[in-house]
């Protein structure tokens, strides 16, 4: 069996499982630890971080 047949078993796997999720499942703890206590400050040291690194008002980019 080649690397194309692995890929592609692989791939196949990985869809069928991540089809049969529930991702409300997956993503309710996180939204839910963001909006609480620690959460809630790291995703604000976050955002101020981001602000901080790539500006509003920066200029558009250029080719």
């Amino acid at each position: 069996m080649g690397k194309g047949a692995f890929i592609l078993g692989f791939w196949t796997a990985l869809c069928t499982t991540l089809l049969g999720m529930d991702f409300n499942t997956i993503i309710n703890p996180i939204i839910e630890f963001f909006s609480t206590d620690i959460g809630a400050i790291i995703a604000q040291f976050s955002r101020v971080l981001f602000d901080f690194l790539y500006p509003a008002n920066a200029d558009a980019a250029a080719v």
